[in-house]
């Protein structure tokens, strides 16, 4: 890896779409060095059997520009699910980066005709507590605003209340 973590890390990629395996391999030149499990599932999905075994299991989760791909109840699945894979101890968190909005609201999503849910910082601390009193848990949430990078504001999903949200959320 890169940043010099050892290709010993347990380390698992999960992706709605299983070629997007073979391209970052291609990307980054390292399918015979990087020592991973990819698994093809649905975030969005409450029952993933392919995840079960991993129930229980991460101290740390990456979390980087997938939630604000969904809807607003998409979103609370793919983060229930996200808490299930957790180990159920104090300091185990999702960390990650994604698109948001000044003002907490839906916006129009990737695909044409699809919705997605835009964050604040306010809503994004709520939806947390909703989440921990779902999944009988607590997290502790560090969020920033950022401002958008220039060439966010060129892409056709583009708002003018857009954001950068970069979190940190701890179970308690």
């Amino acid at each position: 890896m890169s940043d010099g973590a050892p290709s010993s890390a347990v380390i698992y990629g999960i992706d709605i779409e299983p070629a997007f395996f073979d391209l970052g391999y291609k990307l980054f030149r390292d399918k015979n060095r990087l020592n991973a499990t990819f698994i093809a599932t649905d975030l969005t999905q409450t029952s993933l059997p392919s995840l079960e075994r991993l129930q229980g299991s991460f101290n740390i989760i990456s979390a980087q520009n997938l939630i604000h791909l969904f809807n607003l109840e998409d979103q609370k699945t793919v983060a229930r699910n996200l808490v299930s894979m957790t180990k159920p101890i104090a300091g185990s968190l999702i960390f990650g980066l994604q698109v948001g909005s000044t003002e907490g609201k839906e916006v129009g999503g990737l695909a044409k005709g699809t919705a997605a849910f835009a964050h604040s910082v306010e809503t994004w601390a709520n939806f947390w507590q909703d989440i921990g009193e779902a999944t009988d848990s607590k997290w502790y949430v560090r969020v920033q605003a950022e401002v958008a990078p220039e060439w966010f504001k060129l892409r056709r999903w583009a708002m003018s209340s857009m954001i950068v949200l970069v979190f940190t959320v701890v179970r308690q």
